[in-house]
């Protein structure tokens, strides 16, 4: 019988067994992970900008499901928000409301809301993606809002302001306002975006957008307002001088049930862009009509 090397055997079998070598793939650098999360943004604004002019023109507010395609990226936002709050980076947040005994407008404390300005610089690392989306909606929508609009709201693509705030529950809400204060208050638009991994509706925390006069004689339903749930990867785009609205008292158990909303206020070049309505103010505001332009939401 032939002779067989029983080593020499073994080894050209366990050879022929390992698999080829593979070449691991280099992890997106940082840069490269800006400009994809930049892309994802304005690629968005460009996909929805039809929905939301539409109902902006005809409503005074949009409102676009599942915004950003890429699930993970809403994740990662969500993610960058959490870690904010842990870390004791967001505070306590303020707003104003009417004092009717004192006849003036106070400030207070949100009864468990907390909130932090997304301001880039130095603070960039603890938020790239959430900072990246700001820079991404302010470059990308204002030019596609005048384009449509023209000398009605002159949006800037450079200046804004933002918020990114957590209801923790027990009954936190906001009261009703308008977002723009009046004064030299420039904002024009507020843009929502929502950041809930699984809102349900014992969660509460309802966006409240009170309706317009006309629209309420119009409909069957006596009620002159809707609640639009704050559902995650929800975009809401409303007009921050015209439109009245609060937030419901939110609830939650466990983290994941607490409400996270990121605002971005797109501000406008020219002040005479800014229209109040007295009749609307009455309305909703009563005896404090000339007061309310100093609440903030």
């Amino acid at each position: 019988p032939m002779k067989v090397n029983s080593k020499a055997h073994f080894q050209s079998q366990k050879s022929a067994a390992q698999p080829a070598l593979s070449v691991k793939k280099a992890l997106p650098s940082e840069e490269e992970l800006r400009e994809a999360h930049l892309r994802k943004v304005s690629d968005a604004i460009t996909l929805h900008s039809g929905t939301l002019i539409r109902g902006l023109e005809s409503d005074g507010f949009a409102l676009v499901d599942n915004f950003l395609a890429d699930e993970a990226a809403v994740k990662q936002m969500r993610d960058e928000a959490e870690s904010l709050l842990r870390s004791g980076r967001m505070t306590a947040s303020e707003s104003t409301r009417w004092d009717e005994a004192a006849g003036q407008v106070v400030r207070y404390q949100k009864q468990n809301v907390m909130s932090t300005d997304l301001q880039g610089g130095a603070a960039y690392r603890f938020a790239p993606r959430l900072t990246e989306y700001c820079v991404a909606l302010v470059s990308s929508f204002p030019p596609l809002v005048n384009a449509h609009f023209g000398d009605v709201t002159k949006l800037s693509d450079l200046l804004h302001t933002n918020k990114l705030a957590v209801c923790l529950g027990n009954g936190s809400h906001y009261e009703k306002h308008y977002d723009n204060s009046g004064g030299e208050d420039l904002r024009k638009l507020t843009v929502i975006l929502y950041l809930q991994d699984d809102w349900q509706a014992h969660h509460g925390g309802c966006f409240r957008m009170y309706l317009e006069a006309d629209a309420i004689a119009q409909s069957a339903d006596t009620v002159p307002y809707i609640d639009i749930p704050p559902i995650g990867n929800r975009l809401l785009a409303f007009w921050s001088d015209s439109k009245v609205h609060a937030v419901n008292p939110a609830q939650a158990v466990t983290a994941s049930d607490r409400r996270w909303a990121l605002t971005v206020w797109l501000h406008t070049n020219d002040a005479d862009c800014i229209h109040f309505d007295p009749a609307c103010e009455e309305r909703h505001f009563g005896s404090m009509a000339a007061g309310h332009r100093n609440l903030q939401g």
